[in-house]
């Protein structure tokens, strides 16, 4: 289905697709026009995906939904650091579909922080879908980062999307595909409070479903240094996406927040 709508929404242009573009074009300068296009074409396929596999997680039973990740590698290692006990916090990029985390580590009692939408039925079918396997969603605010805190200082499971932008305020510029980009100090302040086992999630779309991979990360992202380890954390992120780089969510205006000085990255199309 996504196939077929990959030529109608092409046909028709989109801002997703002016975007991934953008992003395309500065992360990976060495390609040629040919190949950005083939790029663009499959992440803004993959982008559909995503799209129509919200149906699934919706709305599919859990066993359903288990079958169709055919391999979880790495989670060992977490059932083993909360077992002695530690806590464990574990980092999703937008990769692939991170969404089908909610079934997968449903079991082991997550908590997760997310960005609640502005219209109040859809945060109610979202917090239903994510929750209904075991995790539990608190908002980005003072109380929900509270949670977070907490949790692990419980030797708990917390599930964070680090490439998210953050506020000026709350991030450090950090290299990412060889740009300036505003990335969050939270995992930084996190580590360094909690000292909790760090691993860095990847939810790949595979013939027949999903491949799911926990990498414990380096010891770079430990360090006292905000910067130094935001560095490290996105290096970790951009080796992650090198593996299959159309299935990361290049639609997304990951540069807007610019250093001073710096031009805008995504300027209004003509």
């Amino acid at each position: 289905m996504a196939k077929l709508l990959v030529a109608v929404v092409r046909r028709f242009g989109s801002e997703s697709e002016r975007i991934t573009k953008i992003n395309l074009k500065r992360c990976f300068s060495e390609l040629d026009d040919a190949a950005l296009e083939r790029l663009s074409r499959a992440s803004l396929h993959h982008t559909l995906c995503i799209m129509i596999e919200n149906g699934m997680l919706t709305h599919w039973s859990e066993r359903r939904i288990r079958e169709a990740i055919v391999s979880e590698e790495g989670k060992g290692l977490i059932e083993a650091q909360l077992a002695k006990p530690r806590g464990v916090l574990v980092l999703l990029p937008h990769f692939g579909n991170w969404e089908v985390i909610g079934c997968a580590l449903g079991d082991l009692g997550f908590v997760g922080l997310y960005d609640p939408p502005r219209i109040a039925s859809l945060d109610a079918l979202i917090r239903r879908s994510r929750e209904r396997f075991g995790g539990t969603l608190v908002p980005v605010d003072r109380n929900g980062l509270r949670s977070v805190y907490k949790t692990l200082k419980n030797h708990g499971l917390v599930c964070l999307l680090p490439d998210q932008v953050p506020e000026q305020n709350a991030g450090v510029y950090a290299p990412f595909f060889g740009q300036p980009a505003l990335t969050m100090t939270l995992v930084h302040r996190l580590i360094r409070q909690s000292q909790p086992f760090v691993v860095l999630g990847g939810v790949r779309r595979v013939t027949g479903g999903f491949a799911i991979q926990y990498v414990p990360l380096g010891d770079a992202l430990y360090g006292a240094d905000a910067e130094k380890s935001a560095a490290a954390l996105n290096r970790a992120i951009e080796q992650l996406v090198r593996t299959d780089p159309a299935q990361y969510q290049w639609e997304y205006k990951r540069f807007k927040k610019q250093p001073e000085g710096h031009a805008n990255v995504y300027p209004k199309a003509p």
